[in-house]
């Protein structure tokens, strides 16, 4: 992710420059990890009628998991950032994460 100053420093019209020496792709997001449980479980009610039980969870251990942040940074107009910038993702303002655990069950009759 590119980190990118607030001001048009070269003058070309687009908010997309990098501060002083701050390479292209310096910041990335942290690793991911997710894992999800389905359960199912067919009950035998009587005859050809069948209950089934889903139980399904996303995100089972709740880990935190970041989606993206706000990568841009005030500097001067010389191109030096106004503040240190941040080493880490979670220093700078903004972060989005994606869903937290979530719980579904559900119950289905088949005949």
């Amino acid at each position: 992710m590119n980190i990118r100053s607030n001001l048009d420093l070269n003058g070309d019209g687009v908010l997309s420059d990098r501060p002083l020496n701050v390479a292209r792709n310096s910041m990335y997001l942290p690793n991911r990890y997710n894992v999800d449980l389905r359960y199912t479980r067919i009950i035998p009610v009587g005859g050809a009628l069948h209950a089934e039980v889903i139980a399904e969870m996303k995100n089972l251990f709740n880990t935190e998991q970041m989606s993206g942040f706000n990568s841009v940074v005030t500097t001067d107009t010389a191109g030096n950032p106004t503040t240190p910038i941040p080493s880490d993702p979670y220093g700078f303002p903004g972060a989005t994460g994606y869903e937290q655990r979530k719980f579904q069950l559900g119950f289905k009759l088949r005949f």
